[in-house]
């Protein structure tokens, strides 16, 4: 296996990991926002969405990865999945630091935690195009 495909199942693991926390983060921030009942913003809406959205694609993005890994020539649904999740992690990062700047609580973790969800499917996306590019030749 090269390199460029082990980089790719572990970025695999990794969304697969970031798609079961998103998964819990999605569900308790729901749970909270119910229980706050009218005084939820309409901002919380979109990020609840967009957290289950990533949740989803994470995992999508995860398995069609760890397939691709194994056969080079199923890569092209990871490309897809990982394009797909970088874009929605770039609007969901905006988002975070939109609510900050309007007076959110924040701190350096979770900053980081943020671009570390757009980094990885990022990584994972060049790291497909390059063994798409190895299994062509």
């Amino acid at each position: 296996m090269s390199s460029e495909r082990k980089v790719v199942k572990i970025v695999s693991i990794v969304m697969f990991v970031v798609g079961i926390i998103y998964a819990v983060v999605t569900a308790l921030t729901t749970a909270a926002a119910a229980s706050m009942g009218a005084d939820v913003s309409a901002a919380t809406f979109v990020v609840i969405a967009l957290a289950a959205a990533i949740t989803v694609l994470s995992i999508g993005m995860a398995i069609s990865g760890i397939k691709g890994a194994n056969t080079p020539s199923k890569i092209g649904g990871f490309i897809v999945w990982a394009g797909i999740c970088t874009a929605i992690a770039a609007i969901y990062l905006v988002l975070y630091i939109y609510e900050v700047a309007c007076g959110g609580a924040s701190d350096m973790g979770s900053v980081l935690t943020h671009l570390a969800v757009v980094l990885v499917p990022a990584i994972g996306l060049v790291f497909g195009m390059r063994v798409r590019k190895a299994a062509e030749k």
